[in-house]
């Protein structure tokens, strides 16, 4: 169930705390060869709210107003709420072994011998909080897995082919929204296509100005081109490595009219 909240979030004083920067989580796993997966069972409902804080979630049916004894989905403040929560919960193995993305637990360790003793320690503090996993979401000592959007493996790392079939099957875009959802979705996976923003360019300059958001659009061959392009680079997408951070870096840098890289 989720309630229609935009008028309670409007009045709410917004938690700032920051969510993981997927790209810089995934920097952590050089070196790591074996996984495992965790999914929180309903993470949210996990959470119980203070008691002044149950009637602002009060909602209205036909069978009467109810309200959440439990943190409801659709509440602004409720990602980084959980989060901050997880971080606090599981801080002591952060950046170490464990990556958490919201209700999502990875675990990475260099060999099946160190897995199963950073898997135990991950499980004992989850039990120690009273948390329950949804078994069915979980993978355990496996060398390749799906993670928030990106199948990782001992190899590398690259997009989950999931997304990448629903981004091949996109249709051409006929306003604004549409195309803002095609570069937001795309732009997730912006690491695996060489120059992203230059590729996107005719695409990203269609969502420039003011006005309604389904605004209509002149669809020229340059945005019909970078619309394939960005199809195809995701169709191909090359195995990305993790960093090994004690060797040498060479860091090089370019611009253009349209984008620019930078350190």
């Amino acid at each position: 169930m989720c309630i229609d909240y935009r008028a309670l979030n409007k009045l709410t004083v917004r938690n700032r705390y920051p969510l993981p920067r997927i790209d810089e989580c995934l920097e952590q796993l050089s070196g790591a060869k074996v996984f495992t997966s965790l999914d929180l069972k309903s993470g949210y409902h996990q959470v119980r709210l203070r008691e002044e804080d149950k009637p602002k979630t009060a909602f209205n049916t036909r069978y009467g107003q109810y309200q959440f004894r439990v943190l409801p989905f659709g509440l602004t403040n409720a990602p980084p709420t959980f989060q901050a929560m997880m971080n606090r919960v599981l801080g002591d193995f952060l950046d170490k072994f464990v990556m958490v993305y919201l209700d999502d637990i990875l675990i990475y360790s260099k060999d099946m011998q160190e897995h199963k003793r950073h898997v135990k320690m991950v499980l004992d503090k989850l039990r120690e909080h009273k948390f329950f996993l949804n078994r069915g979401k979980c993978e355990f000592g496996v060398e390749e897995l799906i993670f928030v959007g990106y199948r990782i493996t001992k190899d590398g790392i690259l997009p989950d082919q999931a997304k990448v079939k629903t981004i091949q099957e996109w249709p051409v875009p006929t306003n604004v929204q549409e195309v803002r959802q095609f570069l937001g979705t795309t732009a997730y996976y912006r690491r695996f296509i060489k120059n992203y923003a230059h590729v996107a360019a005719p695409m990203t300059n269609l969502t420039q100005g003011s006005g309604p958001k389904k605004r209509s659009i002149v669809w020229t061959v340059e945005c019909q081109e970078a619309f394939d392009k960005l199809k195809q680079e995701l169709t191909n997408a090359p195995l990305l490595m993790s960093p090994v951070i004690d060797k040498p870096f060479k860091v090089y840098t370019d611009a253009s009219d349209y984008a620019c890289g930078a350190v």
